[in-house]
């Protein structure tokens, strides 16, 4: 004799019962025997890590290959939704992002440091170009002025001048040379590279505010060179 008809417990589905204990369909019974099994998973995992632990550490052992090709799907195609989250939770989260570098930074005073220190030592042009422009860029900004420049740009301006001083003609070098705004930035100057000469330490400092015309008439100025090594040197 066979069993009446019944209703699925989880979907509803008019069914004929094959099994005097049937609670559902042959397609959901499937489901909630996969779901019942990784529920008993999650709960071996919970109460055994360490087992759990070793175990994947005994397979990876065992399947190098499996493990490099895993990581490589990963890196693939998860590692980049890893950075869109990471900048997001950073975008909605600027005080905390600022908390841990702050953190960071007490924690690795030394080391930044020492890291900065080295960088230095082996990048000791970019290091010289950065302090000039930046001092250059700084009573720039102070001042509203329009205009900027690179070093490159200020060392052909050197060269169209013979790497002499524009207001006394004295030889200069890379260590010696200065820059000097023709209309000086306090007085509406430019720091275009087109307002920009090149000058010794002395011309620069004696010129003051004043404009290159102001300070010399005209220039170069005919035996400075002289004048300059005469007052540099203390005499005169």
């Amino acid at each position: 004799m066979g069993f009446k008809m019944m209703n699925c417990q989880r979907c509803g589905r008019e069914i004929q019962r094959e099994s005097p204990g049937q609670k559902y369909c042959s397609s959901c019974a499937k489901d909630a025997k996969r779901e019942a099994l990784l529920k008993a998973n999650q709960k071996y995992r919970t109460l055994h890590p360490d087992k759990r632990h070793a175990s994947y550490a005994e397979w990876a052992r065992r399947n190098p290959d499996k493990v490099r090709a895993h990581n490589a799907k990963w890196n693939e195609q998860d590692k980049i939704n890893g950075w869109q989250y990471s900048r997001m939770w950073r975008e909605r989260n600027p005080e905390k992002v600022k908390e841990i570098n702050r953190r960071y930074r007490l924690a690795h005073q030394d080391q930044r440091r020492n890291g900065y220190r080295q960088w230095m030592r082996k990048n000791i042009d970019k290091v010289k170009e950065r302090w000039k422009n930046n001092t250059i860029r700084r009573r720039a900004l102070k001042r509203n002025t329009d205009g900027v420049h690179t070093y490159e740009q200020f060392l052909d301006v050197c060269e169209s001048f013979g790497w002499r001083c524009a207001y006394c003609g004295c030889e200069l070098n890379p260590n010696t040379v200065t820059e000097d705004h023709v209309i000086p930035l306090s007085r509406g100057g430019s720091n275009d590279i087109s307002n920009i000469v090149p000058a010794c330490k002395f011309c620069n400092s004696s010129k003051g505010n004043k404009t290159a015309e102001e300070f010399t008439g005209r220039w170069p100025v005919p035996g400075g060179g002289e004048l300059c090594a005469l007052a540099s040197s203390g005499t005169g």
